[in-house]
């Protein structure tokens, strides 16, 4: 998280807009509806997360990420995710994944979702390929879907 804490500051000018594009491609996938609870984990300084309709709240690591954020934030690690079953009616990650242990998080987001999920997977990440295996294992039928530098998998829970 050094990286990102180092980064903060520029974060939205740097990645901001490619990040909003996402969202909104995100949003579009979901159909959230303003009525909605929606958490991002690894949400960061928020910037994609404004681009989603719904009650939103974040999770990240970063405090010097979340301080900037414009809504409210919890500060945690997605292994261990502070919401009771079932909390939210989405779960979105959004290029975040890579940078926690997948296996653990992806268990947790699914612990905490209702109806829908997100999992955004940049496609030059390292380990590519094991973490695309571990979302498809932890939800069976995900649709993916190609997004310039990412894959989107979009999970509908029953």
């Amino acid at each position: 998280m050094e990286y990102y804490d180092g980064i903060a500051r520029g974060y939205n000018e740097l990645y901001g807009e490619e990040q909003k594009k996402k969202a909104k491609r995100v949003q579009d996938l979901l159909s959230l509806l303003p009525e909605e609870t929606v958490l991002d984990v690894g949400c960061g300084t928020g910037v994609a997360t404004e681009q989603l309709r719904g009650k939103k709240t974040g999770i990240d690591p970063s405090l010097s990420m979340i301080k900037q954020s414009k809504f409210p934030v919890v500060h945690g690690r997605a292994e261990k995710l502070p919401f009771k079953d079932k909390s939210f009616d989405a779960v979105v990650c959004l290029t975040a994944i890579h940078h926690f242990q997948p296996n653990k998080a992806l268990v947790e987001i699914k612990r905490v979702a209702k109806k829908k999920v997100a999992i955004s997977l940049l496609k030059k990440a390292k380990h590519f390929g094991s973490i695309a295996s571990i979302v498809k294992a932890v939800f069976p039928g995900v649709k993916e879907v190609d997004a310039d530098q990412d894959v989107i998998f979009i999970a509908n829970l029953k």
